[in-house]
């Protein structure tokens, strides 16, 4: 494996974890996320923590 390939793998960690926990922060606080005035369900949370979580263990097992 190139360094460079390490090195991709390794932000994409960081990456998805930062979203990761910024969705699981969003389910704890309950804070609302609003785009114009199209307001952004709380459920949407939930599949992007477990699609991030799986994007973190597929890049981390790559390592």
């Amino acid at each position: 494996m190139g360094k460079y390939t390490k090195l991709a793998l390794t932000v994409n960690v960081v990456v998805f974890s930062l979203i990761f926990l910024l969705h699981l922060f969003r389910i704890i606080s309950g804070f609302e996320v609003r785009f114009g005035s199209l307001i952004i369900p709380n459920w949407i949370s939930y599949i992007a923590l477990v699609v991030a979580l799986v994007l973190i263990y597929l890049n981390y097992k790559g390592l």
